[in-house]
Order: C-alpha cells, then sequence, then structure tokens
C-alpha cells in the first residue's frame, strides 16, 4: 500500500472514531501554497476549487475542476472523482448530502493542521453548504 492510500484508509478510521460524517479538506489553486496535508492525500497539485472528502464507510471523494480530475483518476487512490466546470459548490453540497457533522482542518496552534485558508471558510459558509 502507498502513503496516499494507507492515509486516505487511516483518515477514514479516524473519522468513524471522531463519530463525524465526513472529513473535507477545501483547498484553491495549490501551486501557491495549499493545505499542508494535501502530501498525504495527491500527487501533484490542483488548479481549480477543490474538496476532498473522506468518509467513515471508507469511501474518498475527490470534487475538483474538470482539468484536475484525469489525473487523478489516473492514480487511483479515489473511490469517487467528482470533476465540475463552473461551481464547486452544487457538486460539494451534492456528495455531502445530509452530513450532519463535518470536520475541517483548522488549527490556532498548529500550522500543520491550519489547512483551511479564512476567505475559503467564508465561502463555504456563503455558499450554504452545511444547508439543505
Amino acid at each position: 500500500m502507498d502513503l496516499i492510500a494507507e492515509k486516505l484508509a487511516q483518515a477514514s478510521e479516524f473519522v468513524r472514531a471522531a463519530g463525524v460524517d465526513a472529513w473535507l479538506t477545501l483547498v484553491r489553486e495549490t501551486s501557491a501554497g495549499g493545505d499542508p496535508v494535501l502530501p498525504f492525500l495527491i500527487e501533484g497539485g490542483l488548479v481549480w476549487d477543490s474538496a476532498l472528502l473522506v468518509f467513515p464507510d471508507g469511501r474518498s471523494v475527490a470534487v475538483v475542476g474538470r482539468y484536475d480530475a484525469d489525473p487523478l483518476r489516473k492514480a487511483g487512490h479515489w473511490s469517487e472523482v467528482v470533476a465540475y466546470d463552473q461551481s464547486l459548490w452544487p457538486e460539494l453540497k451534492r456528495v455531502l448530502g445530509d452530513a450532519g457533522r463535518v470536520a475541517i482542518n483548522f488549527s490556532e496552534n498548529d500550522v500543520m493542521a491550519d489547512g483551511l485558508a479564512h476567505g475559503m471558510y467564508l465561502r463555504l459558509v456563503a455558499h450554504d453548504v452545511f444547508r439543505a
């Protein structure tokens, strides 16, 4: 098992143990930075806004722009790769479904756990991703 497959399996175990419905890593173009956890989840980078989700049942879903989709599919680590053309948010809402508790990456004290940029958090809230 390679590192990314191992980390996705481990993340699913943590999600299950934490009693949450999903773990969301939300990023924008990664060439200028990105979430510190990304090297453990994907090979290479992402160009469009992207949502990487891990569920307690072992599923992992990457919601990415269409140009990012093929490399992730070819890598074979993700259970499902959902490509979008115009906006991340409708697809993210669909994939999350009725998930009630979603873990996100942020930390006041640990830079390696503080992946969700404030601007992305504001966009997440503005698009009512967690509301039916």
